[in-house]
């Protein structure tokens, strides 16, 4: 049930990552290794969503400790 749920959080994240993508918020860099890695950043056009990813991520570890398996 938990292993359902993190690919079920992967697949959804990969989506929003390639609609950001695709709506020029972010740039995806990929380098040549094994296994890929893989580097996102915030473009220029993102830039003005940087507080709004700041509140989420306080959000977040605010509830951290509350939801099991995050630290």
């Amino acid at each position: 049930m938990y292993l359902n749920w993190i690919l079920h959080v992967k697949m959804g994240l990969e989506n929003i990552n390639s609609n950001m993508q695709e709506d020029g918020l972010i740039n995806r860099k990929v380098y040549p290794a094994l296994p890929p890695i893989v580097e996102y950043s915030v473009a220029s056009k993102g830039e003005p969503l940087i507080p709004i990813f700041d509140l989420m991520e306080k959000f977040g570890k605010k509830l951290g400790d509350k939801i099991v398996g995050v630290q």
